[in-house]
């Protein structure tokens, strides 16, 4: 008999996504696309002070944007990266987050279907126009930051409320834990090693995870950093400069983390809720069966009693589950 899932059980119905919708997969890509080039706008004024409403322009010759000259991605190709008016160079910041937007919004739709992927296409935009500004200026800005944790409760709010105390312990978890780590740093070197910022956005990173999630998603943003702070000295001694570690941008790393491992827990359909023994129960009643066969009746026993134990588990998980899917929490 093969190992039947959580959700063959019928755990976590609101949580448990779909199969693969091509549909949904465009959709989510025309989406991201507008998304990005609106993100792009936003990472490259917001930092002088410029506004992102009104009408487009151009932001070297001021002439306004045509209709044509705003297709994202296919007008930066057309123009061959350059204004139509003045020549000027478009940044590539542009296209970068128009692709990166609409594979997000791609991936969320149409491996998580709705409502859950239009979550994930939210959650996914945001820390990317987070992980940018913090690459370019260092500067993880609250209009960003706080609606991430407003959102990432509301999702919780909305699709398992059960979910809410998990996730308000995951938010002070993990702020807290770079609150201690930023503090203790600036205790033994007497200078800052994290801002501010990097707490506020692993606090809202929690919202949208839970406690189990944050050992890994620490572990990956700090290798990312790692990765990043070594190959940017190794650059620096080969162009002759002196080969001091350099500051990297944590929260652009937690941002980068945060998202794959969101979607991973979110297309597996693994809650929190359901007992990791309950299926090693059952895979142990199984070998028992298949080694013995004159313990046929007592086997059979234990068989029944691995079914009730993960019957009384999907029945706990229907009431209390944060998702309600077996291992993550994630909507």
């Amino acid at each position: 008999m093969a190992l039947r899932s959580a959700a063959d059980y019928g755990l976590g119905a609101m949580g448990v996504p779909g199969p693969p919708s091509l549909a949904l997969a465009a959709l989510g890509l025309l989406l991201g696309l507008v998304a990005g080039s609106f993100l792009a706008t936003l990472v490259l004024r917001t930092p002088y002070g410029l506004p992102v409403t009104g009408r487009s322009r151009c932001d070297h010759c001021q002439t306004p944007l045509a209709a044509r000259d705003l297709v994202p991605l296919l007008a930066f190709l057309a123009r061959r990266g350059r204004c139509r008016y003045c020549q000027a160079p478009i940044p590539p910041l542009h296209p970068a987050l128009e692709a990166l937007a609409g594979l997000i919004g791609a991936l969320s739709l149409g491996l998580l279907g709705l409502p859950l992927g239009l979550a994930g296409a939210l959650l996914g935009w945001m820390l990317l126009a987070l992980a940018a500004l913090d690459l370019r200026h260092y500067w993880l800005p609250d209009w960003l930051t706080l609606p991430l944790l407003a959102t990432g409760l509301a999702t919780a709010a909305l699709l398992e409320p059960a979910a809410l105390p998990l996730r308000l312990a995951a938010a002070g978890l993990a702020g807290s834990t770079l609150w201690l780590v930023r503090a203790l740093f600036f205790a033994l070197r007497g200078r800052e090693g994290l801002g501010l910022g990097d707490v506020k956005l692993a606090a809202a990173l929690g919202t949208w995870l839970s406690p189990s999630h944050l050992p890994p998603l620490l572990l990956a943003a700090a290798l990312a950093g790692l990765v990043a702070a070594v190959v940017i000295r190794h650059r620096r001694r080969q162009r002759g400069r002196e080969p001091h570690w350099p500051v990297v941008p944590f929260g652009a790393c937690l941002a980068v983390a945060a998202w794959p491992l969101w979607l991973a827990a979110a297309a597996g359909g693994q809650g929190v809720a359901v007992q990791p023994v309950l299926p090693e129960v059952w895979r142990f009643a199984e070998m028992g069966m298949q080694a013995s066969d004159h313990g046929e009746r007592r086997n059979k026993s234990v068989m029944l009693l691995a079914q009730g134990s993960l019957a009384a588990g999907q029945k706990e998980s229907a009431g209390g589950n944060p998702i309600g899917q077996g291992e993550w929490t994630t909507a």
